[in-house]
């Protein structure tokens, strides 16, 4: 029944849901979140998003959700969106177009877009999902680079999102597989180490000694700019 109801008036609750004001109490939010939550992989598992654009709808409001201002709110945010990817992670082993696969495209898609107040929630997002599963760095390959590149941005939002990410992922792939970011993720993440305010030098020590501890002193060096190396080699000493 919990099914048919779903697939017979999944967009007319959406667009409900929709229709109404985001609640500001968190019991009610999160009512209104697992709401989403089911109508999300629900439709995200019965229909291709060419033919079903309602799951963009609910992600805008998640990752608009996850940059609100009061900490409860987001983490109230972050719980739906690890409840929703760890699900759609369970039903996607033996499909050919997994729905999980189809929730990151979706929020990668948020990477190219034009407001870095949306670019950084879609990163912040991202950053929790690979908390979660780091293997999703293996098995979608361009989702560290896509967001690895954002560092040449000049936004600020978006850098600290991105520095933020690429601390989840220096902390979570293990070694062998933080070879073959190595290099961008260092290029990358040195021309920040020279901007001490937004604590983006401090930030960018931490990935650095992680990174060293990880992969050895002598491969983070063979891929660090010339220009950069002093401030690594204080980093390592």
């Amino acid at each position: 029944e919990h099914a048919w109801f779903c697939s017979s008036k999944s967009e007319e609750l959406i667009d409900l849901l929709l229709g109404l004001k985001s609640p500001a109490d968190i019991p009610s939010l999160r009512n209104r979140l697992d709401c989403f939550n089911t109508l999300m992989v629900h439709t995200l598992k019965v229909s291709s998003l060419e033919e079903n654009t309602k799951p963009f709808l609910i992600l805008n409001e998640i990752i608009v959700t996850l940059k609100d201002g009061k900490e409860e709110t987001r983490k109230t945010t972050y719980d739906i969106l690890l409840k929703m990817s760890s699900t759609l992670r369970k039903s996607s082993d033996l499909e050919s177009d997994p729905p999980y696969h189809k929730l990151i495209s979706m929020i990668m898609g948020y990477l190219s877009g034009s407001s870095p107040h949306i670019k950084s929630g879609a990163v912040a997002a991202l950053s929790v999902l690979v908390y979660d599963d780091p293997e999703i760095c293996i098995s979608v390959p361009d989702l560290a680079s896509s967001i690895l590149s954002l560092l040449q941005t000049k936004a600020v939002e978006v850098i600290k999102a991105v520095l933020g990410f690429v601390k989840v992922l220096v902390s979570t792939l293990q070694a062998k597989d933080l070879q073959n970011f190595l290099s961008d993720i260092i290029n990358g993440v040195l021309q920040w180490s020279s901007i001490s305010r937004n604590h983006f030098r401090s930030k960018v020590t931490i990935i650095l000694e992680i990174l060293t501890r990880k992969c050895g002193i002598a491969a983070v060096q063979s891929v660090a700019p010339e220009k950069h190396k002093g401030f690594l080699n204080t980093v390592i000493e």
